[in-house]
């Protein structure tokens, strides 16, 4: 529950102000449903991975008790509709089916990440395998992407190449974009790098800044009004800029998540009412599966 809480104060404390600032301070045009969303992290889902998020970690109880009770065989069938109606149709046809909301490739990744947790794949175990995998899949998307450039004279290849890529480099629901994502995460998981809390402490940091720099009415305005991103574009520094410009904002960025969570954590989140309401919530869902389990 704590974690649950943590991210939607997180959220509404930079949807809030921010979307208010835009509406009343810079004279952004900023709509009814903008407003709306912004007191509603969840059901509106103004920052779309911070409400999926939320959802899936509500679901992670349920989700626990099928990859605890359930055989081998079993979890195997249960996420073979996702791999033929999620994972393959979306990546050989780039479309969005009934599979297409994010929350669906959530779910799938949890169910399969506590599926390789109980049987391992031993492809995985080994760093060179993950790199390999990743740079392979990831040079090979470049390169298709930039061949598609190429291909534009005969525009029905190009654009359709285009696409292709596109969708493979930003849909969670696609097998590149996939195979990536466990090859990374396992290459990271091999390294076995040790604690460090401060590596730790600038961690926790990166959700704020996510949510400081997309919240909808406000990502456009900090790229061009603030950042003057048009400016350079096409220059001799379009590079260097990119990268200091992304450096700025995570730094600012930082500091910002640093002030918030400090009042976060001052005005509620060390609060003992605050404590005991989320052990509560806690012990309640505790009770529910141990019952579950009993029964089983």
């Amino acid at each position: 529950m704590k974690r649950i809480c943590h991210t939607w104060l997180t959220v509404i404390m930079y949807t809030v102000p921010i979307t208010l600032l835009c509406k009343f301070v810079w004279r952004l045009e900023v709509s009814r449903d903008m407003l709306l969303q912004a007191f509603f992290p969840i059901e509106g889902c103004p920052l779309w991975f911070a409400g999926y998020y939320m959802v899936l970690v509500m679901l992670s109880p349920a989700l626990d008790i099928i990859l605890h009770s359930c055989s081998q065989k079993a979890l195997e069938v249960m996420m073979m509709p996702f791999l033929m109606l999620m994972v393959l149709y979306t990546t050989l046809t780039a479309r969005f089916g009934f599979f297409g909301n994010e929350i669906w490739a959530f779910i799938f990744l949890y169910i399969f990440t506590g599926y390789l947790k109980q049987y391992p794949i031993h492809f995985f175990e080994k760093k060179k395998n993950c790199f390999t995998l990743f740079a392979v899949i990831e040079f090979s998307i470049c390169f298709l992407k930039v061949l598609s450039v190429m291909s534009l004279n005969d525009r029905f290849i190009g654009h359709l190449l285009a696409n292709y890529m596109e969708f493979y480099r930003a849909r969670l629901q696609t097998l590149p974009n996939l195979a990536m994502a466990f090859a990374l995460f396992f290459l990271f998981k091999n390294l076995k790098v040790k604690n460090n809390p401060m590596i730790n402490k600038m961690a926790g940091m990166t959700l704020g800044v996510y949510c400081l720099h997309q919240v909808p009415c406000f990502y456009m305005f900090l790229w061009k009004n603030i950042m003057k991103a048009d400016y350079f574009v096409g220059s001799s520094y379009q590079y260097i800029y990119t990268i200091f410009s992304i450096l700025g904002v995570w730094l600012i960025g930082t500091v910002i998540e640093l002030v918030r969570s400090s009042i976060s954590d001052y005005l509620i989140e060390s609060k003992k009412w605050y404590i005991k309401f989320c052990q509560y919530i806690d012990s309640m869902v505790e009770n529910v599966t141990n019952n579950i389990s009993y029964i089983k």
